[in-house]
């Protein structure tokens, strides 16, 4: 944190909140994912986490095969960089506003500097930039540059619908309610935005256009001009039009886990024989190893090892015993596979899967209680637990509502098409093409499906 000058009472106090909250961050890191006190350290997963600072190669592939004319095809192009590995380059998160990326202009003074943090599925994007970052720079090991750090989620309305800066820092939950104060602190960052980091997670689960025009001003880099700004996200047709903006000097993407890495993470969360066993198996399957490269999976896998001594041999597999335990908590009972869950059962999982697939192809992830009502979703397939609320804390916001995790949804939905086929599969694939490769928070969904 800097010690340039002394901050405003207002400011000192905002800033002694947003500390605290992230100080617990890590006794909350993974609620329930591991009993017996086996839960990574968040360390152990930061350090692990390889982040890369991609070239800009645009102009080395100029008039090739992946000359981009539409969406698809600058996927394409964005896909040939992020498997360059040889032209990729390991950052730190310390190291992430220190320079510009090659090919790229210096940032002037008084213009905003953001990183693009792009990650599929599961690589951690949102645990690394919402949940370790700000838990060492409230520990002073990270940005001391920074008098505030601020995480919000894009998917949450009072975020993405903020007018002025108070709503997108979120004072309101902060209690800093007191009019004097709040226009303390939204000068403050209005004066000093070189002092100020606000990090905007999951731009996938909503879209710009969804966003007030206040904070598409913010993310474009025309008001508040000078702040540090870190936006994560799934790839998305806005993430690479955002790619090529000025304000966006840094595009770094979370590749997960290496092969060294994956065997320290289980030896690290799980008792040296599970440990050991595990790895046996993940040494003689291609297919596993490869889907431990990505942290979420890895995390699953060793829960689910270390629960039920079951282990996934491809990603629907282990979305499919995923399912199967929410089965088990509700009932009591253990289930070898979704045939021994009881039909009544079934059908509560099925139309919370139903509800799933409805909004997924809408490309709604976050609802209301209207969608809900409309839909005629149970009480007790809500009471399964896997739909929470949305700025649960947040004084003045509307009811709305979000899956525990977008790939539980997307989970949910597969299984509903699978096991109910509202759509015939010709027009399940029209959908995906049609909505895009950029349509990241289907791709997820197009695995699962595809796998069953």
């Amino acid at each position: 944190m800097s010690e340039s000058e002394p901050l405003p009472a207002a400011m000192a106090r905002f800033q002694r909140l947003l500390v605290l909250d992230y100080l617990k961050a890590k006794d909350s890191m993974d609620p329930g994912m591991m009993p017996d006190g086996v839960a990574p350290t968040v360390e152990n997963v930061q350090v692990n986490l390889v982040i890369l600072q991609r070239s800009d190669l645009r102009e080395e592939f100029a008039g090739q095969t992946f000359e981009a004319q539409g969406d698809m095809e600058q996927w394409r192009v964005e896909h040939v960089f992020s498997t360059a590995a040889s032209r990729l380059q390991p950052i730190e998160l310390q190291s992430l506003f220190l320079a510009s990326a090659p090919q790229r202009t210096t940032v002037s003074k008084g213009s905003t500097l953001g990183v693009l943090a792009v990650a599929s599925a599961g690589c951690g994007k949102t645990f690394v930039f919402t949940l370790v970052a700000p838990w060492k720079w409230a520990k002073k090991e990270l940005w001391p540059e920074f008098d505030i750090v601020v995480t919000r989620e894009l998917r949450s309305k009072s975020v993405r619908e903020a007018e002025g800066v108070g709503e997108l820092l979120g004072l309101n939950f902060y209690d800093i309610t007191d009019a004097r104060d709040r226009q303390a602190v939204c000068d403050f960052v209005r004066e000093h935005p070189e002092r100020v980091c606000i990090i905007l997670d999951g731009l996938d689960e909503t879209s710009l256009a969804d966003c007030s025009e206040f904070v598409r001003k913010v993310i474009e880099g025309r008001t508040l001009r000078g702040i540090r700004l870190i936006l994560t996200s799934r790839p998305c047709t806005d993430v690479f039009k955002l790619s090529e903006s000025r304000v966006f000097q840094h595009r770094v993407e979370l590749i997960g886990f290496r092969a060294d890495d994956v065997k320290a993470y289980v030896r690290k969360v799980l008792r040296a024989e599970e440990a050991a066993a595990l790895l046996a198996e993940v040494e003689k399957d291609d297919q596993l190893s490869s889907m431990m490269a990505t942290p979420f999976i890895a995390k699953e896998t060793c829960r689910l090892y270390h629960s039920d001594k079951f282990v996934p041999r491809c990603v629907a597999d282990m979305f499919e015993r995923m399912i199967i335990q929410v089965a088990e908590r509700r009932s009591g009972e253990v289930y070898k596979h979704w045939g021994e869950i009881p039909v009544e059962l079934q059908a509560l999982i099925l139309d919370l899967g139903g509800f799933a697939f409805n909004m997924l192809i809408e490309q709604r992830l976050v609802f209301t209680e209207a969608d809900i009502q409309k839909h005629a979703l149970s009480e007790d397939a809500i009471a399964l637990g896997l739909l929470v609320a949305c700025d649960p804390s947040w004084k003045d916001s509307s009811n709305q509502w979000r899956f525990s995790h977008l790939t539980m949804q997307e989970s949910l939905a597969a299984k509903y098409q699978v096991c109910c086929k509202p759509m015939t599969v010709g027009r399940v694939v029209r959908l995906v093409e049609g909505l895009g490769p950029l349509s990241g928070h289907l791709r997820m969904f197009w695995i699962l499906l595809t796998a069953q």
